[in-house]
């Protein structure tokens, strides 16, 4: 089960038969709790605040994970499902993270994506940053190419999807084409464009997805990358490059205190793949050349121990924890239901900051409740009565929840139980 979530995750959260409480009395809780300080909170760390690295203040510890919603409309614009979306569920996590918007169209990798790559896109990028504000979270955007996660239906004039070598995803996957030296500079002056968009939107900063066989994986990694120029012998060249000049970006244009986050995928299955010794010491070369304020482990457990290495008992999260410096935080995911599993995924792993996804899409008041201690409350599955009050796309539903996470979340009246999980994108 955990292996088959190795590259996808994602996380839940809501109820038809709580709605019109949580809209007479949680709101009011909310705003003792966050505005005013006067109510008595559950003893939680992780509700606990966190100032980032370069300045960066965060209210609470908890973040809402990157998910894909595959709402936005065919040029990447921002749709009101998204716009929405966020802001039921921004009212008390610390931070939000959208998910995977493109910085380049042949960077695109599904349908409905949200793009982050002309000016067209801005407004409406805005609009987003103006509902998550409103709910009083940090808004950070995840800056993403697919590369050869991608099909050439979805790319502009039927092209190729592009790689580092001209090898597959899958067997059954297109075959990409293998980019150029000038193409692949190209790239990472797409996402310092990103990264001015981010600013420009009023973004409180941007997360690097370098995770779940996206392009910068891609390059990472010893499977999909055989090149032999300096891009391939050098396979940390290209996600370093993208990182630096996302950094110069946000040190030329960007108040103090703007945030930058990387994704990783920690450990790779495949025989040729990376391992998890390989991404901890590439994450100390990040920290040590890029001014990163997070990372976030793309996994499925937030307490996991490495999946390749059994050998290896300790937390994946605790391995990182315990070899980057104290003030780069470490964002641990993944099968948090109750107030207990976020606070075990702190106190287990030594991680700063605990992710929700599934929690958050089923139950959009998790934080609320469980800080005022109101657990009981939560809801616990998801019914299709639910998908209006919870501001559900239903191409969310179509094309993530269902296809990929059918068994993942509870759904009501079926007998499918709570399973491990993490989160998406």
């Amino acid at each position: 089960m955990l292996k088959s979530f190795m590259t996808c995750f994602s996380d839940n959260t809501s109820c038809l038969s709580v709605w019109c409480y949580n809209l007479v009395v949680v709101e009011n809780i909310r705003n003792r709790i966050w505005n005013q300080g006067d109510f008595e909170m559950t003893d939680y760390n992780f509700l606990q605040p966190l100032a980032l690295r370069h300045g960066g203040n965060l209210r609470n510890r908890t973040v809402f994970a990157p998910t894909t919603l595959s709402a936005s409309f065919f040029n990447g614009v921002a749709s009101t499902d998204d716009v929405e979306y966020y802001r039921h569920r921004a009212g008390g996590v610390g931070l939000v993270i959208v998910g995977a918007s493109y910085v380049d169209d042949l960077g695109r990798g599904f349908p409905g994506q949200l793009g982050i790559s002309a000016d067209n896109q801005l407004a409406g990028l805005k609009r987003l940053v103006g509902a998550i504000h409103d709910g009083g979270a940090k808004a950070v955007v995840q800056l993403h190419h697919a590369g050869r996660m991608s099909y050439s239906d979805l790319l502009p004039g039927g092209q190729a999807p592009v790689a580092p070598s001209e090898i597959p995803n899958t067997p059954d996957s297109e075959t990409p084409r293998a980019l150029t030296d000038s193409e692949i500079r190209e790239i990472i002056e797409d996402f310092g464009s990103a990264t001015k968009c981010a600013i420009d939107a009023g973004f409180d900063g941007v997360e690097i997805h370098g995770a779940n066989h996206y392009l910068l994986q891609q390059f990472f990694s010893p499977s999909s990358n055989k090149r032999t120029d300096s891009w391939g012998t050098d396979r940390t060249s290209f996600p370093l490059a993208v990182a630096h000049k996302v950094a110069d970006v946000i040190r030329d244009n960007a108040e103090p205190g703007f945030i930058l986050g990387y994704r990783i995928s920690p450990e790779e299955t495949n025989v040729d793949g990376y391992r998890i010794d390989d991404t901890v010491e590439f994450a100390q070369q990040l920290t040590n050349e890029v001014p990163l304020d997070y990372l976030n482990l793309s996994q499925p457990v937030a307490n996991q121990s490495p999946f390749v290495s059994p050998e290896i008992k300790t937390p994946v999260a605790k391995l990182y924890r315990d070899a980057l410096p104290e003030d780069v935080a470490v964002l641990a995911v993944g099968n948090v239901r109750k107030g207990q599993d976020a606070e075990a995924a702190l106190t287990d792993t030594g991680a700063d900051l605990v992710g929700l996804a599934v929690e958050l899409i089923i139950e959009p008041k998790w934080v609320e409740k469980v800080a005022a201690g109101q657990e009981d409350a939560l809801n616990q599955k998801l019914s299709e009565l639910d998908y209006v009050d919870l501001h559900l796309p239903q191409a969310t539903v179509d094309s993530l929840l269902k296809p990929m996470f059918g068994e993942v979340v509870p759904w009501a009246g079926s007998d499918n139980e709570v399973a491990e999980h993490g989160t998406m994108l």
